[in-house]
């Protein structure tokens, strides 16, 4: 072979090479696959990817497919749909997850979207989490917007979450006084220290004090309104 010559392929090369492009193709194409087909799988991965996948897209469209697996009769993937929604920007989206933390009958589902609700710092997730807070049936989703309230809510928040501290001082609900102590404290930029297991009386004088300071706290920090201005 002179010098600048091109080598010439070998048979076992040549073989090597088509397989080495179907894989590096497969590769590629992984993945793929139509999301709406990966909805109808029997098999809940498949449906948390197809779930990903059309999060990601973030149409109009993809809303649609999206809420309607809200409603499936499994609940993690209920759960993973309300948790697509919450990652899409979507307006309709959004409203989707307020019409589910509101609506929703099953309270792992009402959960989740209070989760998702506390990533989406706006004015109409924080007027849900309110509510929420206040009114829901489950201490468990209570719990979970305080936390979320505690995320994107404001100084104009906290007297609110001190009544929910003070009014769920029982052993049933200990878990939402806890959440909504660390959403006081997040929105005042303080920690009280307070112990749940301490004796009734001292309790009751601890959050009397948190009530006071975290009041006087809020009164003097410029609420997220106010920042905007």
């Amino acid at each position: 072979m002179s010098l600048g010559a091109k080598p010439e392929m070998t048979p076992s090369r040549t073989v090597l090479a088509v397989p080495l492009a179907l894989l590096m193709a497969g590769a590629a194409c992984h993945g793929c696959r139509d999301p709406a087909e990966g909805l109808q799988s029997s098999d809940a991965q498949e449906r948390r990817e197809a779930l990903t996948a059309l999060a990601k897209e973030d149409t109009e469209g993809a809303v649609r497919q999206v809420v309607e697996m809200v409603a499936h009769e499994d609940m993690t993937t209920a759960r993973d749909a309300v948790w697509a929604l919450g990652r899409m920007s979507n307006q309709r989206a959004a409203e989707a997850v307020s019409k589910v933390a509101l609506g929703d009958a099953r309270p792992g589902v009402r959960k989740e979207a209070a989760a998702a609700l506390g990533r989406r710092p706006a004015e109409a997730s924080v007027r849900t989490l309110r509510r929420m807070v206040q009114s829901d049936q489950s201490s468990e989703v209570r719990a979970e917007a305080a936390a979320s309230l505690g995320n994107v809510g404001s100084t104009a928040d906290v007297d609110l979450l001190v009544q929910v501290v003070e009014s769920a001082d029982t052993p049933e609900t200990l878990a939402v006084q806890s959440r909504a102590i660390g959403a006081v404290e997040r929105l005042v930029g303080l920690n009280f220290y307070y112990d749940a297991k301490a004796p009734p009386g001292e309790r009751q004088k601890a959050l009397a004090r948190m009530r006071m300071i975290a009041r006087a706290a809020a009164a003097n920090l410029p609420s997220k309104d106010e920042d905007k201005e």
